[in-house]
């Protein structure tokens, strides 16, 4: 064979690279016995899905998975349920936000594909139905499934036309809609961002206030759908600001008022420029005067479950823990009885701006160290922390001596791991002679039960992607959490005293 130079120069670098791909070779065998390892857990197929995603369609990667018939199974049981697959799940993005009868059903659904796939993560399944359902009727459907799902052919037939749009009944019915909306400041000053239909408001005032407006559209329009007219507020709302619009710009002179807002709002963050975000705490004193801000302030004062929740992160009042709601909204009952009609957003919006900046130099002077229960709270707080510092740092070494003596003697009476057991013990007994050393939680956790109990909780923990989605920095307790996530939690726990009764 006759080689070219360049072919014969790049046959010696081959030659003298042998050694470097030897031990590429070797490591990727060690790779690849890792991942098939981790192939078995439930996380490890979650991870292979995701590692193939981009690859390959959902479906495909199913059924490389889990084979043609789980995927067969999948479809048939599935149309066993009506009320289940005739879901168009365009909001509800995984299973764990499914409700009632359709939540059962899709119990059942698992249930049987088990039989077939022991082994099958739910995620994934999930994941592959909610495609099929939302691409169904699309060209983006798969040729696999297109057109051969007699049920999901039925349910298309049967759908009306889509939703006729606002613009369609003429521009007077949109210049009828801006002019009726104008008239409500309260309404239009609200962002629309992630509200994609009318119901999803965020405020009781809010909702009222849409019905009016609603009721004078069908006045005019009678066949008017309610998701047309919100869909064209929603157009409006986002859009104003760009008057080469395809959509809005011919309607310009019909937002002005939308302009208005937006250089009001300049206005008043530059009212006061050292405090710009005193805005919320203006517009409750100049609407209803100084009276209204501190009766509410002495009202919160009789709910710890208020004002010792971390702010920042709850924007209304609906994102407090479940008490915290109750609490609120009895001290809002209480400012209605002399201050009629005062809106649930500007209160809460009032007192959380307060409340962040109250321990500030941004603090009204007018309630510098006035507000007492506030001053008490930061007290203990940081007593609290103190102390907990100190722990940590082996200053209080006798307090925290005897709850490690039990923690080691209760770890074999848990693990039924003898050689698990030892071992734990043996760290157990080196942190009692180093009292000074640092007991991270999850150590802790370990000592005082096993590890197979904290690699029971991890497990339980990756089943729940809504939970361990969760950013948890402001959750020192379970408490805090929001109402799903508690239950989440709670039903991890249950099952993990189910598994480790004396733990």
């Amino acid at each position: 064979m006759n080689l070219t130079p360049r072919d014969q120069k790049t046959l010696s670098k081959l030659k003298n690279a042998h050694p470097l791909l030897k031990w590429i070779k070797k490591h990727l065998r060690k790779k690849a016995n890792h991942l098939t390892t981790m192939k078995k857990t439930p996380l490890g197929q979650a991870a292979r899905h995701l590692n193939v995603a981009h690859k390959k369609n959902v479906v495909s990667n199913f059924i490389e998975l889990y084979k043609q018939e789980a995927f067969d199974l999948l479809i048939s049981e599935v149309g066993k349920y009506p009320d289940f697959y005739s879901l168009a799940l365009f909001g509800i993005k995984h299973f764990t936000h499914l409700k009632g009868i359709t939540k059962a059903s899709w119990h059942k659904i698992v249930s049987s594909l088990r039989v077939v796939a022991p082994d099958i993560c739910e995620e994934l399944t999930w994941e592959t139905w909610r495609s099929i359902r939302l691409r169904y009727r699309y060209r983006s459907c798969p040729r696999l499934i297109k057109n051969k799902i007699p049920y999901l052919n039925e349910l298309e037939k049967g759908k009306g036309s889509r939703i006729k749009p606002l613009a369609s009944y003429g521009d007077d019915a949109v210049i009828l809609f801006l002019n009726e909306v104008q008239n409500y400041p309260q309404f239009y000053r609200h962002t629309v961002a992630k509200v994609y239909s009318a119901d999803k408001l965020r405020t009781e005032e809010a909702k009222q206030i849409w019905k009016k407006i609603l009721a004078v559209m069908r006045e005019n329009y009678p066949g008017v759908k309610e998701q047309a007219v919100w869909s064209c507020w929603r157009t409006c709302r986002r859009n104003y600001r760009n008057p080469n619009d395809v959509k809005v710009g011919r309607f310009k002179e019909h937002l002005r008022f939308l302009h208005k807002m937006t250089e009001m709002k300049k206005l008043e963050r530059t009212e006061q420029p050292n405090n710009k975000t005193a805005i919320h705490h203006q517009s409750l004193r100049l609407k209803y005067g100084l009276g209204a801000l501190d009766l509410m302030l002495q009202e919160i004062g009789k709910y710890p479950e208020v004002y010792t929740v971390y702010m920042p992160s709850m924007v209304f009042v609906d994102d407090l823990p479940e008490d915290g709601q109750k609490a609120f909204r009895k001290v809002l009952s209480v400012m209605r009885e002399t201050y009629k009609d005062v809106p649930e957003d500007m209160a809460w919006k009032t007192w959380r701006k307060f409340r962040e900046k109250y321990h500030t130099k941004n603090c009204p002077k007018r309630y510098i160290g006035k507000v007492k229960y506030l001053d008490e709270w930061r007290t203990k707080r940081t007593i609290t922390n103190e102390i907990s510092t100190s722990v940590r740092k082996g200053r209080s070494c006798a307090t925290v001596a005897p709850m490690r003596e039990s923690s080691v003697s209760s770890v074999s009476s848990v693990s039924t791991d003898t050689y698990e057991a030892e071992e734990i013990e043996k760290i157990g007994t080196e942190l009692l002679k180093n009292r000074s050393s640092f007991v991270s939680t999850m150590d802790s956790f370990m000592l005082n039960n096993s590890r197979r109990a904290a690699l029971h909780l991890i497990k339980g923990v990756s089943k729940h992607r809504d939970f361990y989605y969760l950013r948890l920095a402001n959750h020192t307790t379970p408490d805090t959490l929001k109402k799903d996530s508690k239950e989440l939690w709670t039903m991890i726990v249950e099952e993990l005293k189910k598994k480790f009764p004396s733990g």
